[in-house]
């Protein structure tokens, strides 16, 4: 659970810190849709549903992210900058639906080659008719 809160979601298909500093985090708006609970959400994650904020101002202690975050110019300038909101469950729901599609996938190949392989096994074990000359 710890690693979902403090890593998973907060760089869940973030690029890498050195290529956007802004981008290279998420911020953790809600359990299952934005703002739902953030009370219980900063007291859950410890105030990593700002994660955002320790990317960009390290020096900062985590209990004052939030204060961070609430001050109007530097939220509306991160949001500007592409600072990326999200649900907790919305990257393990996306995650879901991929490796379900891929499952999907792989079983669908599976079943064409198992189909070949019938059915190339079926020509070389079929049994002669009684009017068919064997050959070897």
């Amino acid at each position: 659970c710890a690693s979902v809160v403090l890593d998973y979601n907060a760089h869940h298909k973030c690029p890498q810190k050195n290529d956007d500093n802004i981008k290279s985090t998420n911020k953790v708006s809600g359990f299952f849709k934005k703002d739902d609970s953030p009370l219980l959400l900063s007291m859950f994650t410890q105030n990593q549903n700002y994660h955002n904020i320790h990317h960009l101002y390290p020096f900062i202690p985590f209990y004052k992210y939030q204060d961070v975050w609430n001050n109007r110019d530097i939220r509306n300038h991160l949001m500007e900058q592409g600072t990326n909101e999200i649900n907790m469950a919305e990257p393990i729901e996306q995650d879901v639906h991929e490796i379900k599609e891929m499952i999907e996938d792989i079983i669908e190949d599976k079943k064409q080659s198992l189909s070949k392989n019938c059915a190339e096994i079926s020509k070389w074990t079929r049994m002669p008719t009684m009017n068919e000359e064997v050959t070897l």
